[in-house]
């Protein structure tokens, strides 16, 4: 726990009631970039948030999406600025911004509290709570943008750019990351495959899906609370992503909820090489390669 969280001359700069106890949160994976804590007080609870990073750090997941799209988890400006875009979406949960503080340096950022408990798996959560996570994504998704890059608009790229960026950046993964002749193997097709592959508008995306990300409460999906990741890509991206996450009764009620507000778009042309990107990423850890590309295609077929 960080020093200066044990003084209370430091929780008093953020509350002026007293504080009944502090507890970390861990979101259950490595190579996190935030120290995130619940904090109770004596008018309820609240979350507090710090960066642990200072500049990109040198693992493949902040490094490819720092390539793509310009992702600085160190800074909590940015994570500031995409709660307050998701937050504008009508049936989009994710906690609003209570206050910010600055001690010897170090940002902390003081969220409200959503009702709930982290998801586990999606494999065991009801019918209901999938349908409405479709939901929440095609709202997501409904909001479109005629470029790619990161959600603050500081980096900006043209959407018939964005699949040459993506096979640099996979490019840039390889060379640093995986140089077994398998990943330059599958790179070279994912270069044949997106070829002649439009790119025709660009939504929210979050590249690390997992249910972790998300809260549920009596059988409802509760929120959306883990949002350092997201970038302005093709919704594509984000569906074949949550893919790896999804059993087979998970993902029909998925694609039901998705397709009550927006078509669902059509994965089969970009599904080898954006899973590619996603094991190039670890966004589920080192998983052999061929295990990952071969990993049922649950969105397909389920009209």
């Amino acid at each position: 726990m960080s020093d200066a969280l044990n003084t209370g001359c430091f929780l008093k700069q953020l509350w002026n009631e007293p504080v009944l106890g502090v507890r970390p949160l861990h979101p259950g994976y490595e190579d996190h970039a935030s120290e995130v804590w619940q904090v109770t007080t004596s008018s309820g609870a609240f979350v507090l948030r710090r960066s642990l990073v200072a500049g990109i750090p040198e693992v493949d997941f902040w490094q490819g999406a720092h390539h793509l799209c310009g992702v600085d988890a160190s800074t909590l400006q940015d994570l500031r600025q995409v709660l307050t875009l998701l937050s504008g979406i009508q049936g989009v949960q994710v906690p609003r911004v209570r206050g910010e503080v600055e001690v010897e340096g170090q940002v902390y950022l003081v969220l409200e509290k959503l009702d709930g408990n982290t998801i586990c798996s999606f494999e065991d959560q009801p019918e209901t709570v999938m349908e409405q996570l479709g939901e929440m994504m095609a709202r997501i998704h409904a909001q479109t943008f005629t470029w790619c890059g990161h959600p603050t608009g500081r980096v900006q790229k043209p959407l018939e750019d964005f699949h040459a960026a993506l096979l640099d950046t996979m490019q840039m993964l390889v060379d640093r990351f995986y140089p077994a002749a398998e990943f330059r193997a599958a790179l070279e097709h994912a270069r044949a495959q997106l070829e002649d592959v439009p790119v025709t508008e660009a939504s929210l995306v979050m590249l690390d899906q997992d249910p972790s990300q998300y809260l549920h409460h009596e059988g409802e999906l509760s929120g959306l609370v883990d949002v350092e990741a997201y970038v302005i890509a093709p919704a594509a991206l984000d569906l074949i992503g949550l893919e790896y996450v999804l059993d087979r009764k998970a993902a029909r009620a998925v694609k039901q909820g998705y397709c009550r507000i927006r078509p669902f778009p059509d994965l089969s042309r970009v599904r080898s090489p954006y899973r590619l990107f996603c094991r190039l990423l670890s966004i589920q850890g080192k998983v052999p390669l061929e295990d990952w590309m071969n990993h049922p295609a649950f969105l397909d077929g389920l009209d």
